[in-house]
């Protein structure tokens, strides 16, 4: 479906922007205060605002969404649809809580290191979402899974690496 292309295009193009403009904004120097912009809780908050507004587009969609599964349901009686009840909003809070830590904790690590290195950390993710699904979940990983995880684990340890080795030897893998 090609839906699913552009959307998942969509997704790279505006992950990538969003790592730019925050580096753009963290290199940002004010000439009034004579300081350079260091406030990545103000860039958390905004990120969050941004995703507020898809939550309120999600709540204002959910009715049309509802009775398009409805219609589908009529029209097709013989399909082994299964609804699931909706979860009250506290359900949230924990993964939301984690989202903010991370995300902050991530806005913290850019002022610290250069935009393309922090980008390629940032698949890191694949690791601790398998080791928490192990330790959660108690669900492991099949063989093929096993053998993606390790390689990304390897690139991410190796990005990182190079990263402290070319800040040791006083190169700087983008410029500021």
């Amino acid at each position: 479906d090609m839906k699913f292309f552009i959307m998942m295009g969509l997704m790279v193009i505006t992950g990538t922007l969003n790592t730019i403009f925050l580096n753009l904004q963290n290199k940002a120097y004010d000439t009034v205060l004579n300081a350079k912009f260091n406030h990545p809780w103000f860039q958390t908050i905004l990120m969050f605002i941004g995703e507020f507004y898809c939550a309120i587009m999600w709540f204002f969609m959910k009715k049309s969404i509802r009775q398009q599964e409805e219609e589908k349901r009529i029209t097709n009686p013989k399909s082994t649809y299964l609804s699931l009840p909706d979860p009250p909003p506290w359900v949230f809070l924990i993964s939301c809580m984690c989202d903010l830590v991370g995300s902050t904790l991530l806005n913290f690590a850019l002022l610290n290191m250069a935009g393309s290195v922090f980008q390629m950390l940032r698949g890191g993710i694949i690791v601790v979402t398998c080791v928490f699904m192990i330790i959660f979940l108690k669900k492991y990983p099949k063989n093929f899974e096993w053998l993606g995880v390790g390689i990304v684990f390897v690139g991410v340890f190796l990005v990182g690496l190079a990263s402290q080795l070319d800040k040791g030897n006083g190169k700087t893998v983008e410029t500021n």
